[in-house]
This record gives structure tokens, sequence and C-alpha cells, in this order.
């Protein structure tokens, strides 16, 4: 994460589903945070995440590589619970892609924001919609190659 991974946070609850912004009433929202390591300001983005949550955000955490994976505490504070389900970690930036399809299976499986469930859905089922904001380590640490792997995820 960056110094500013909990400003992106509270940008994309607050803005990203606004419905000025396309945001629909009755579907998930869901942001997928990708970071290549623990957050400058963990303090402050651990804030963003839990009112994010609280407005009925879904969070999942993508961490790679060993600067991610080497803090599970930072990546589980990061995203929903159970982190079982919304924390996935890459050994790399190259190895990325193996998430797509588990990814896309757990999005598949989110529950709209209005139905009142508190725990996670099981089961195979398939939304008709939802909205997905993805926040992308934009850091130097991360490289221009690799940005642009994360463009293309």
């Amino acid at each position: 994460g960056t110094a500013t991974a909990g400003t992106a946070i509270r940008t994309a609850y607050r803005e990203g589903f606004s419905t000025q912004n396309g945001g629909r009433a009755g579907v998930p929202r869901i942001i997928i945070h990708v970071n290549n390591g623990p957050a400058s300001d963990p303090t402050y983005l651990e804030q963003q995440v839990n009112e994010a949550k609280q407005a009925g955000v879904t969070v999942y955490n993508i961490g790679v590589g060993a600067g991610a994976t080497s803090m599970p505490t930072d990546q589980s504070q990061v995203a929903s619970e159970p982190t079982s389900r919304y924390v996935m970690t890459a050994q790399n930036y190259q190895t990325l892609g193996s998430l797509t399809a588990p990814l896309a299976a757990r999005i598949a499986d989110e529950l709209p924001a209005t139905s009142g469930a508190t725990l996670p859905p099981v089961g195979h089922s398939c939304l008709n919609k939802a909205d997905v904001v993805f926040l992308l380590d934009g850091s130097s640490s991360v490289g221009q190659g690799n940005f642009d792997r994360l463009l293309n995820y």
C-alpha cells in the first residue's frame, strides 16, 4: 500500500458507488484493493476500510509479492470478513492472473447489500449485476511493468 491507500478507499466508497458516477441501488458494492506491501498509514487505512464496510461495501484485498504476503495481519485489516474469503495473495505480478477465476467466482456469489445477510454466501449463484471498483497500487515500488500488468488484470 501507499500513503494514499486510505484516501483511495475513502474516495472509492464515497464517490465510486454514487449514483452520479453510475452506482446502482440494491446491487453489491465491491472494492478490490490490490497492493504489494503494508500501508504507510495503516491506522487511517483501517479506519477507511471500516467506514466502507459500515456503508455496506464488501472489500477484497489482494496482496502481491513478499511485501504483502509477509504481513497477513495488515492484509486482513484491509478486507471484509472472513479473511479466508476476502484476502487473496499472488506470489508476484506475473502470477496475478491465477486469481482471476477464484476472484470472479467469489464476486459472483455476493449477496446484494439490501439482503440483510451477515454471512458470506454459499453456492454457485450468479449475479445479474454488481458495482465493482478496483484500487491498484500505483506507488513507485510497483514499477511501470507491474502496473501495466495490473491494468490488464
